[in-house]
């Protein structure tokens, strides 16, 4: 994956210039949050290593990993819709620290890139000018709209926990 990346010259974006270690590390955790979300939501898992700038799954969903439990989901600019169409839909995946091994992980919910773009959501964590929004997950709506509809190779994951003042979340 990583590999692949270096060759073709894939440059990584809001302005983030990380270690050769640290470049591999969120590959590999993207990797395994879309391949979670997938299984949590029961869509085929096809993870294509080689595809950016696209959705990662079916229905313009684009996965993003929140790395602890209480932080917000990151939605960026391109991330937006085009035009006046809702896009890209959101969707978080929490896997903390340390338990990338460890499953069940939560799916707390996911929102339109359109709707995130609040004003006192947005902020620039680093200083880098890599402005993004982090939504409270309070607000994220319900991760079983989502749930796939075609031919699953599998079911969606439907068992719930209730988590205070967040959605019912899938365990994955």
């Amino acid at each position: 994956m990583r590999k692949y990346s270096v060759v073709h010259g894939h440059k990584n974006k809001n302005n983030y210039e990380p270690t050769e270690e640290m470049a591999k590390r969120i590959q590999s955790l993207g990797a395994l949050s879309e391949g979670a979300v997938a299984y949590g939501l029961g869509y085929p898992i096809e993870l294509l290593s080689e595809v950016y700038n696209v959705p990662d799954l079916p229905n313009d969903i684009q996965v993003r990993l929140i790395g602890v439990n209480h932080y917000g989901l990151r939605v960026y600019p391109q991330h937006d819709g085009k035009g006046d169409k809702l896009h890209w839909k959101i969707v978080g995946v929490i896997i903390e620290r340390g338990q990338e091994r460890n499953p069940p992980w939560r799916i707390p919910g996911w929102i339109y890139a359109r709707d995130a773009q609040r004003e006192e959501w947005s902020m620039d964590p680093h200083g880098r000018n890599a402005h993004m929004w982090a939504v409270p997950q309070k607000f994220l709506r319900d991760p079983r709209e989502l749930f796939y509809r075609g031919k699953a190779i599998h079911r969606p994951v439907r068992s719930m926990r209730q988590e205070p003042r967040v959605f019912p979340a899938c365990d994955v």
